[in-house]
């Protein structure tokens, strides 16, 4: 019983709407909240009103994907673990890698009957997927179990995070803890995506030094200098009230220095390479003591 559970409907098509609707009404969702763009899903989301979002990849106002990795980020709404299922009718592998790093739940491909649709979101229910946390992605774990270890790469641990559909059903006290179990768990993919960007930061710095030093790949070293100006800007925003909070000094350094030797790739100066890299080493340390 869904009753209690707030789904938002973004179905572009009337046949799929009216072939879902039903089966969405008969199953208790309450309330449903129908949409055509992507601007009321983020008002939901912002204000926290959807439990399970079902929408189609394409809306009136653009595609889905970005919004959702919002939500999976915390950039958008206070409910990072809000249930997505998107649905698409003209399946590409272009397409479909793009929907699932955005982080959804499921993935649908029409036709598909308000019967079918109800199977997957009982499916969600039951068997909730731990999350994973990388720099770029939030959202549920889909690597292969037996993947074995990249040398060099940094393990990643799995995420458990509250089965929205389950808690709304059950009611009662397991709703109750609802928000203690979200806000317990946001903290610790915080953590985490803190701790992802650190090891992603030295990794950059490392290779923008050694550029910096052989004269050689200054482009390759223009975009890292980018992408290290981002991800160092993401985990000092996100160190605010954590444990890793007096890392945030190290980080605001970095971004000068960052700054000062992107403006001067042409005729870089050694010195500054290098306290990058000592800087980076810094940040990563910090955290590291923390843990």
């Amino acid at each position: 019983n869904f009753k209690n559970t707030r789904l938002t409907l973004g179905l572009m098509d009337d046949e799929v709407r009216s072939a879902v609707r039903p089966s969405m009404d008969a199953a208790g969702f309450e309330p449903i909240t129908e949409v055509k763009s992507i601007a009321p899903i983020a008002k939901a989301a912002n204000e926290n009103s959807v439990d399970l979002l079902i929408c189609d990849v394409n809306l009136e106002d653009g595609r889905v994907c970005g919004l959702i990795r919002k939500i999976r980020h915390h950039e958008i709404g206070g409910n990072p673990f809000i249930e997505i299922i998107v649905v698409i009718d003209a399946p590409t592998p272009k397409t479909i890698k793009e929907i699932i790093d955005s982080g959804v739940d499921d993935l649908v491909i029409t036709p598909i009957s308000g019967a079918q649709l109800l199977l997957r979101i009982h499916s969600l229910s039951l068997r909730k997927r731990k999350y994973v946390v990388t720099v770029d992605y939030i959202g549920p774990d889909r690597r292969k179990k037996d993947r074995p270890d990249t040398p060099g790469e940094q393990k990643i641990p799995l995420i458990d995070v509250p089965n929205i559909l389950m808690s709304k059903a059950l009611g009662g006290d397991e709703a109750g803890n609802l928000s203690r179990n979200i806000e317990n768990a946001m903290k610790i993919i915080t953590e985490q995506k803190i701790e992802r960007g650190a090891y992603q930061i030295e990794w950059l710095a490392e290779r923008i030094a050694a550029s910096v030093e052989t004269g050689e790949n200054l482009e390759d070293a223009a975009r890292r200098m980018t992408r290290l100006s981002l991800v160092t800007e993401d985990i000092q925003k996100r160190m605010t009230d954590s444990r890793y909070d007096h890392a945030k000094e190290f980080c605001g350094k970095m971004k000068e220095l960052a700054e000062k030797i992107a403006k001067t790739l042409d005729n870089p100066d050694l010195r500054d390479a290098r306290y990058l890299e000592k800087l980076s080493q810094s940040i990563n340390k910090s955290i590291l003591k923390t843990k």
